[in-house]
C-alpha cells in the first residue's frame, strides 16, 4: 500500500498540558490516520498514533498507535509507524524514539522491528520497551509538527 493512502490528521483536543505548552506543544500529541476516498469507498478513519508529548532535553519522545480491527492485516500498522518516525526526523529535534507494546501482541512487535526499533526490555507494568535512534531529515520539504 503506498504511503499516499494514509495520512495523519491531528486530533485537536487540548489537554493542559497542551494548553500550558501553547503552540510549542503543537503535533506533540495524537494523530488520526486516514485512508483515502477511492472510488465508492469513502475516506475511512482506520486508527490513530502519534507522540507523548514533545521529546525531553535528551531529544527522546515516546510514541503509540493503534489500528482499527477492520483493518490490521492490510500494513497500516507498519506505514503509520513509518510515518511517525519520518515526522520526528522531520522536526529536528528527536534523537531517540520510544515505544512499548504486550509481550503477547506480536504484530505490533513485527510493525517496531519492520521500522528499525529494537527491544531493549520491560517496563515496570512487564511490557516490552522498544526503542531506535532517529536521524534528523535532510528533505527540506519535511516540516516539524504545527507548521
Amino acid at each position: 500500500m503506498a504511503a499516499r493512502r494514509v495520512r495523519p490528521r491531528g486530533h485537536g483536543i487540548l489537554s493542559r498540558k497542551t494548553h500550558r505548552r501553547g503552540r510549542a506543544a503543537a503535533g506533540w500529541y495524537n494523530w488520526y490516520a486516514l485512508r483515502k476516498a477511492e472510488g465508492a469507498t469513502p475516506r475511512t478513519l482506520v486508527g490513530t498514533g502519534g507522540f507523548m508529548g514533545p521529546p525531553d532535553a535528551q531529544g527522546c519522545v515516546e510514541m503509540g498507535y493503534s489500528i482499527a480491527a477492520d483493518w490490521r492485516g492490510q500494513g497500516l500498522g507498519t506505514e503509520l509507524v513509518a510515518g511517525l518516525v519520518q515526522q520526528a526526523a522531520a522536526t529536528g529535534q528527536v534523537r531517540r524514539l520510544v515505544a512499548h507494546t504486550e509481550p503477547e501482541n506480536l504484530t505490533s512487535q513485527r510493525v517496531l522491528l519492520a521500522n528499525g526499533f529494537t527491544s531493549v526490555g520491560t517496563d515496570v507494568n512487564s511490557r516490552l520497551r522498544f526503542e531506535r535512534t532517529v536521524e534528523p531529515a535532510a528533505d527540506p520539504k519535511l516540516q516539524s509538527p504545527g507548521q
